[in-house]
């Protein structure tokens, strides 16, 4: 069911419906009314969904040990990481690539739902208010040309795990994971030589209906 309003003469479909709260405007998702005794969703979060967002806005470097212990950090921004590796952003994914030994490069991002009308929620809330379900489809890369160590995690769910000899390439579906809406990927390297770690957002289904999902460089 959706909600519909007269303006100017034209009939247009609701593109949301946002509340204000302690300085904050913020999107309600789940609106229910009686009819004939039975409670209903008044509106179907499918039809004010735009699509999903990934929102990469942490980074770390930090000097590692043979072991691959984090001894010491090195920066938290985009210019300490240029100096010991690079990232690069696609449409639908995010790639880091570390190129010194001895360090550790790291990023985090958050996943959110971005509604028409521009507002938009993290991921979790909108399972934790009931009645919603997601599936998220994520792909995870690895390579090394020399030996070294990574991360490659999304909603608290490992994309890839185990050693990877050269390159590996794993798929993985998630599917309603509560209190988590972030993720995280890293690339290290032992000795000199490369290594690469790539996360891919393939698509998310909210309610059974389909939506993109975009990468966003939030990084300083």
């Amino acid at each position: 069911m959706s909600i519909h309003i007269g303006a100017e003469g034209v009939v247009r479909q609701l593109k949301g419906l946002a509340f204000g709260h302690r300085l904050g405007v913020y999107e309600t998702f789940i609106v229910k009314c009686g009819i004939n005794g039975v409670v209903r969703n008044l509106i179907d979060i499918s039809d004010i969904i735009d699509h999903a967002e990934v929102s990469v806005n942490t980074i770390s470097v930090n000097t590692v040990n043979s072991d691959g212990e984090d001894i010491s950090k090195d920066g938290d921004d985009l210019t300490t990481l240029n100096r010991y590796g690079s990232i690069s952003f696609g449409t639908n994914n995010v790639q880091l690539t570390c190129t010194t030994a001895k360090k550790r490069l790291f990023i985090r991002y958050t996943i959110y739902v971005v509604f028409k009308d521009g507002l938009k929620a993290y991921l979790d809330d909108i399972i934790s208010t009931g009645g919603v379900t997601y599936t998220l489809s994520v792909t995870g890369y690895e390579y090394f040309s020399n030996s070294g160590w990574y991360q490659n995690v999304c909603l608290d769910n490992e994309v890839i795990t185990g050693y990877v000899s050269s390159s590996r390439t794993e798929s993985a579906i998630l599917t309603d994971v509560k209190n988590q809406t972030d993720g995280y990927i890293s690339s290290a390297l032992e000795y000199s030589g490369t290594c690469t770690s790539r996360q891919t957002f393939n698509s998310i289904t909210v309610n059974g209906t389909s939506f993109p999902v975009t990468v966003v460089n939030n990084l300083t």
